[in-house]
């Protein structure tokens, strides 16, 4: 049975909170989710692909998650309903919602709760932090 890993990497920090990537990785395959849907790569793909295209160092974070009989195809088969190409959204439904899932399914725990603390509390002062926020990666976006 291959371990199950959580891989994650600090993409930004606001007002202190770091803004995390986040995957699992399962048998040398990594599996995320972004508007394509669940994507699968070779283990740490866009966790090394968010590092090319970002100036400056980034960190990441590998944490085992622990094992079972569950197969990929089954985390697929079950997860991609609920994940399907076109449902992202940066705050209710990301890259750390689907690894949420994905480790409940695999070994019945939890995302650790540092890896999505700043949508979490953006969420908690919405509609107020969701305009803000998304005026800052606006502004962010444009100066790139």
């Amino acid at each position: 049975v291959p371990a199950r890993k959580v891989a994650a990497t600090e993409l930004l920090s606001v007002a202190g909170v770091p803004a995390y990537h986040t995957s699992v990785i399962v048998g040398g395959r990594e599996y995320y989710f972004d508007g394509n849907g669940i994507v699968c790569m070779p283990a740490f793909w866009s966790h090394l692909t968010a590092r090319a295209r970002r100036r400056g160092p980034m960190s990441m974070e590998v944490r085992r998650m622990g094992e079972t009989s569950c197969s990929r195809a089954a985390l697929i088969e079950h997860l991609r309903p609920y994940f399907a190409a076109g449902s992202y959204d940066v705050f209710y439904k990301n890259c750390n919602t689907f690894t949420d899932a994905a480790c409940y399914f695999l070994t019945g725990t939890r995302l650790e709760e540092k890896f999505c603390r700043l949508e979490r509390g953006m969420l908690s002062a919405s509609p107020i932090s969701i305009g803000l926020l998304n005026g800052m990666l606006w502004t962010a976006s444009a100066a790139a």
